[in-house]
């Protein structure tokens, strides 16, 4: 008997309905149905959950030989995504140095290639970083927002030492200060995101808990 088949004779020996099942995990009817007819599986931490509502042993459940081949490439591949975030996080170090090299002119470098490399590799981490359920908590959520709002605030207050920056201002004709405006915008906000993800999408920091989801 395959896992689906199990898992639907299990849920009517406990007089459970798919609705039932799924309140109690916190997930769809249309998340138990599909699972009941083999359209996808319950990932780890679910099926453990579901071996202890359905009072059987897990072992019981995960002898299917396409569900232990299936595990087997959901762990390769959460490893592989991993491997991805932490090496755009560690390459977020960079750029975020990099960023107010390109904000403050430093060596006399100014390149549109450092935030645009930017924004590639933290779009990048945040589609690969595998812990967003901390993002669940409301508290982290406006911690992280409240973050960003600080480092875009002094990074808009370091336009005033910027010697470039008020030169440009008292040189250069309007519409080409209101383009170096919205660029200096966009340069701060990459950088104030840099920084945000830096303290809040570590994936080191998770490094020793269990599997991924």
């Amino acid at each position: 008997m395959n896992l689906a088949s199990k898992l639907k004779q299990c849920r009517t020996m406990q007089h459970l309905t798919q609705a039932d099942v799924a309140s109690i995990l916190h997930v769809s009817r249309k998340t138990i149905s599909g699972w009941e007819n083999n359209r996808s599986y319950p990932d780890l931490n679910s099926l453990v959950e579901l071996s202890n509502i359905y009072k059987v042993p897990i072992d019981d459940l995960l002898r299917d030989e396409r569900l232990l081949e299936h595990y087997g490439e959901q762990q390769k591949s959460n490893a592989r995504i991993l491997r991805i975030s932490k090496l755009c996080f560690v390459l977020n170090f960079l750029f975020f140095l990099l960023g107010y090299v390109e904000f403050f002119r430093l060596f006399g470098i100014h390149t549109l290639f450092i935030p645009i490399l930017s924004l590639i590799n933290v779009i990048i981490l945040f589609s690969h970083y595998p812990y967003w359920e901390k993002f669940t908590h409301r508290l982290h959520i406006l911690a992280a927002i409240l973050v960003f709002i600080i480092f875009f605030t002094i990074n808009t207050a370091l336009n005033i030492v910027d010697p470039y920056f008020s030169e440009y201002f008292s040189t250069l004709d309007p519409n080409t200060i209101a383009g170096l405006a919205i660029g200096r915008i966009i340069l701060i906000a990459i950088i104030s995101i840099n920084g945000t993800s830096i303290l809040f999408f570590n994936p080191f920091n998770h490094a020793s808990e269990s599997s991924l989801h």
